[in-house]
């Protein structure tokens, strides 16, 4: 090897190793650009995509407090088993799409103050499941990556999880049997309803609420500031409350 070349491949690996990793944009680069990129995961009402465009309460709340700031929005699908990294290294800004707050997630990104607080309820073509304890022998659809795979794997009696990438794919297993039952939230029920009428979906109890928020990098917390004080805003002058009475018939805001 010619000392030339040995010193042009030192030349290389040293530039390699000099670069800046991606990271999160902050608030600062997100405004020189105008637009705020949010990645959705198809979960109605909270956020879904129709032949119009991303549409649902989650998907307008973030639209309105991004306008608070002066910034527009950018949509786009997302999947659960990646995000974390594509909010780390600067790829999305913000996801969305009933995103439960809980201290694993916590642990590795960020949140918003909660959106909402929501109902989880057991969701089945079968009227004798109705709770989490009525899954015991039974075939359990999941989303991958979600808090839920995680709580049906620690039931404490027998049950099989199938786990699946969309909630797409998660629907239509449960419209045709091939899983037994899910969990999702109560509050979906009525559109999943209509935008499947013919599943014969089922809707038991709540079982317990939980934290939404929009999910975002754990880095700089200018962005996570900016719009938790958007948020208050809308809470205090009433176009919180008007958006969630529009999609849920009430105000789900999260009590004290």
């Amino acid at each position: 090897m010619s000392t030339l070349f040995r010193s042009s491949l030192l030349l290389s690996l040293c530039s390699l190793m000099i670069l800046p990793l991606a990271q999160a944009r902050t608030l600062k680069d997100i405004k020189k650009e105008g637009v705020l990129h949010v990645n959705s995961l198809e979960l109605p009402p909270f956020s879904y995509k129709t032949t119009d465009g991303y549409t649902g309460f989650e998907t307008e709340l973030i639209t309105m407090l991004a306008n608070d700031l002066g910034l527009k929005t950018d949509f786009s699908p997302m999947l659960l088993d990646t995000i974390a990294n594509d909010l780390k290294e600067g790829r999305v800004d913000a996801a969305i799409g009933g995103l439960e707050i809980t201290s694993t997630r916590e642990n590795q990104v960020g949140f918003t103050r909660p959106f909402l607080c929501a109902g989880m309820s057991v969701v089945s073509r079968d009227p004798a499941i109705q709770t989490r304890f009525d899954l015991e022998n039974k075939t359990v659809g999941v989303l991958s990556g979600s808090t839920i795979q995680s709580f049906v794997q620690k039931l404490p009696f027998p049950k099989k999880a199938v786990v699946f990438a969309t909630v797409n794919d998660l629907i239509y297993a449960i419209a045709t049997g091939k899983v037994d039952a899910t969990l999702s939230y109560k509050v979906s029920g009525p559109i999943m309803m209509k935008l499947y009428p013919k599943a014969g979906f089922l809707y038991g109890p709540v079982q317990w609420s939980i934290p939404i928020g929009a999910m975002l990098s754990d880095g700089d917390n200018s962005l996570r500031l900016a719009l938790n004080g958007a948020l208050a805003k809308s809470m205090q002058d009433g176009r919180y409350a008007q958006l969630s009475t529009k999609y849920f018939g009430e105000n789900l805001r999260c009590k004290a």
